[in-house]
């Protein structure tokens, strides 16, 4: 499970056993929990969560360059129930992912059809394929009030809509 975030602060949970060389360098810090009393998945979770960026946040040093120190990362605190219970959390956590991402690819290919659909309805109206008097006409007659008035039908407008309902739910 690979999890980011914030330009400091990314977090990463690496198999135990890999394939390749990793390096570990002024930019990246590897944190090794003990298997014993801490899952490597919560440690991300809870490193990623709102408490854990800010800590990160707070550890920062100024100026042009952001950056965390070593001990700053060790620094960081972090709540630390039974094992239990943070299987538990974590298996939640990828639950409700799983919803959400579930409901983002409905909604991206909802939003896919409905470009095909523009796209094809305009053609067949420049085309004269549709007469749009008579399309209007078969209209059901809908409450303007019920409409959703605040997305518009540029598709720039909306790919901005789409992109910030995803980072909400990457949030």
């Amino acid at each position: 499970m690979c999890i980011t975030g914030a330009l400091t602060g990314n977090v990463a949970v690496v198999d135990h056993d890999l394939d390749s060389p990793a390096f570990v360098n002024q930019h990246v810090a590897l944190i090794r929990p003990r298997l014993d009393r801490l899952d490597p998945t919560f440690l991300a979770l809870a490193l990623r969560s709102k408490v854990g960026q800010e800590q990160f946040k707070a550890g920062e040093y100024g100026g042009t360059k952001q950056g965390l120190g070593l001990a700053d990362v060790k620094s960081v605190k972090i709540a630390v129930p039974s094992l239990a219970e943070q299987t538990q959390i974590v298996e939640y956590v990828r639950s409700s992912r799983r919803v959400l991402e579930a409901a983002t690819d409905r909604a991206k290919s909802e939003i896919s059809l409905l470009r095909e659909f523009r796209t094809r309805l305009t053609a067949d109206v420049v085309t004269g394929q549709l007469d749009i008097r008579d399309a209007a006409a078969r209209l059901p007659q809908l409450d303007p009030a019920v409409l959703v008035s605040d997305v518009g039908t540029d598709e720039d407008e909306l790919d901005a809509e789409l992109a910030r309902s995803l980072e909400e739910v990457d949030a």
